[in-house]
């Protein structure tokens, strides 16, 4: 029983009391005859019917209210579980390609090696350069699709199709601009099992090592930013 219909009982039974009492004293002193007795009694029980009626209906709104509030927040909870694991399996199987200069040396060519530290496998991987460029241009580019400005390169590698979580590969490019301070972007390109596209890479500044040969320092990373198929953006 509601708090609002104890109450009411109460005030009916105190009711009922005064109403007796009252009735049984008017009637003793003939101030109320037996017809005029019966329509109060009627009107009494009619007014009773009529508070219960509309205390039980306010009953019945505020539970129906308060499981629709409880569904809804069980509703909101089972999305925001949904959403939660849904970014922990793409998370789980994101693969992080990035390129690395240690061993880069030209005109040896030199040797520009690539892992995927991520912890899924990389798909349809594709190396570029981007020269006399800065990581931030590069990255609002793809992102943006109003290039690329850059050259593909060995994009149809058949080797670079599937690159396991742990893998490493190498490639030796024949960079066009390697004039010491030149500088541009060592970019990969690749997707994930869920289709997402992604785009990482790092900066560089070409120097002369004590052997007059060019190296690569890396400058500025561009972080993986991930673009799916139909186009979104993601951080």
């Amino acid at each position: 029983m509601s708090k609002k219909m104890k109450q009411y009982v109460t005030g009916l039974s105190i009711a009922i009391i005064i109403y007796a009492v009252v009735a049984s004293w008017m009637t003793i002193r003939d101030i109320i005859m037996l017809p005029e007795l019966i329509d109060t009694i009627i009107l009494f029980i009619l007014a009773s019917a009529t508070i219960f009626y509309a205390v039980r209906t306010s009953d019945i709104a505020e539970a129906t209210e308060k499981q629709a509030k409880a569904t809804k927040e069980q509703a909101d909870a089972s999305v925001k579980m949904a959403e939660e694991m849904r970014k922990q399996r793409l998370t789980a199987s994101q693969p992080l390609i990035f390129p690395d200069f240690a061993q880069a040396r030209f005109p040896d060519p030199g040797e520009i090696w690539y892992a995927n530290s991520g912890n899924g496998p990389a798909l349809k991987v594709k190396i570029a350069f981007a020269y006399s460029t800065t990581p931030d241009v590069v990255e609002r580019e793809w992102i943006e699709r109003t290039g690329p400005t850059y050259s593909k390169l060995s994009a149809e590698n058949p080797k670079w199709t599937f690159i396991k979580a742990g893998d490493r590969f190498s490639y030796r490019p024949e960079l066009a601009e390697r004039s010491p301070r030149n500088i541009g972007v060592a970019l990969v390109e690749y997707s994930d099992i869920y289709g997402r596209c992604f785009l990482a890479g790092w900066g560089y500044r070409c120097e002369k090592d004590n052997e007059e040969c060019i190296t690569l320092q890396p400058t500025e990373p561009i972080y993986p930013r991930i673009r799916d198929e139909e186009g979104e953006n993601h951080d």
